[in-house]
């Protein structure tokens, strides 16, 4: 029985296996269970990684509100995306999550998909790296093709036991 879900909020159905990407990935896989080789580097569902994720130094989080008539084309655009963001140096991982509707203003009932993408990285270093020299490039694509059709909060997370003399 295949654990993975569709963050979309429509249930889109499955892509065949060649063709599916990030926050498409099934418990099965993710173990390399199957005869598949294990999915390296690549964003899984939360139930994939309950018992700890990645384990970064660093989490760098985006917040995404996208109107519901733009969630499919949204998520097809951002698989390859944060694939993409994964083959930079520093990033172990990342996690594609499904907010739960009355977050950030979007009530119940709202027409908006809610995600959150939680990227592992291995130190705050390689966020700065990416900050400097990737972030305008990579965002780009989708703020020309989305434009107004969502919004993104982002912030930066520290592991409690790598921050000493921090609280």
């Amino acid at each position: 029985t295949e654990r993975w879900q569709c963050p979309l909020k429509s249930q889109a159905p499955t892509p065949p296996s060649s063709q599916r990407s990030v926050g498409m990935v099934s418990g099965e896989q993710a173990a390399g269970v199957g005869g598949e080789a294990p999915v390296a580097k690549r964003a899984r569902l939360v139930e994939a990684t309950a018992t700890g994720g990645h384990r970064g130094a660093v989490i760098y989080e985006v917040n995404l509100t996208i109107d519901a008539d733009a969630a499919d084309d949204f998520a097809a655009w951002l698989g390859p995306h944060i694939d993409e963001i994964l083959t930079l140096p520093g990033f172990l991982g990342a996690d594609w999550l499904r907010r739960e509707e009355g977050d950030e203003g979007a009530g119940k009932g709202s027409e908006k998909a809610l995600w959150t993408i939680q990227y592992h990285l291995s130190s705050r270093e390689h966020l700065q790296e990416y900050l400097d020299n990737h972030a305008a490039r990579l965002r780009g694509d989708g703020l020309k093709r989305f434009e107004g059709r969502f919004s993104a909060q982002r912030r930066i997370l520290h592991a409690a036991g790598l921050a000493p003399g921090k609280r």
